[in-house]
């Protein structure tokens, strides 16, 4: 059903709550949530937490989260196989009936378990690549801009929403754009 995950975007922070805006690497950002489809297009995104908050934290804040009752409880087909539509993410996130994570790193886990990692892994690349090629293609969203942190979240939706109407036009990536 979907990948989620979550990327940083550099903004100028109010001087109240700085601190809420500075991230683990030592600067203020947004967080943005993303959830992609398999083409690489978001369908959900969340960007009104500050820097400070963990993954798990932005996703219980998130419209996603509040409407999760409405997503597809369904079933599909894949090769004879009838799997559950799931949301798919990193250990950040909580265990839920839609969301599927792998397991925390441990010295303690089984064969079984590691590979489960490195398939769900694997797959997850996909939101990892849209992230990349959205701030390949809106650059304004790889470096601090001085507008009012407040219009960020506009512009980052913004930007996703262009993102979309890219993917879906098969608008090209250049390569040197990715560096």
């Amino acid at each position: 059903m979907g990948l989620i995950d979550g990327t940083h975007i550099p903004v100028l922070s109010p001087r109240d709550g700085y601190k809420d805006f500075v991230n683990r690497k030592g600067w203020p950002s947004y967080v943005l949530q993303g959830v992609v489809d398999d083409k690489g297009c978001f369908w959900n995104i969340s960007c009104k937490m500050p820097g400070s908050a963990h993954d798990a934290t932005v996703l219980r804040q998130s419209e996603l989260f509040q409407k999760a009752h409405l997503l597809p409880k369904g079933v599909k087909n894949i090769e004879g196989e009838e799997v559950r539509l799931l949301v798919v993410g990193d250990p950040a996130y909580p265990l839920l009936d839609w969301l599927i994570k792998g397991y925390t790193n441990s010295p303690n886990l089984t064969p079984e378990q590691e590979s489960f990692n490195v398939y769900l892994s694997s797959l997850r690349v996909g939101v990892e690549m849209a992230f990349g090629k959205l701030k390949s293609r809106w650059r304004v969203l790889l470096k601090r801009s001085d507008f009012h942190f407040s219009f960020a979240p506009t512009m980052i939706a913004t930007c996703c929403a262009l993102h979309n109407f890219c993917e879906k036009q098969k608008d090209a990536i250049s390569t040197n754009w990715l560096e």
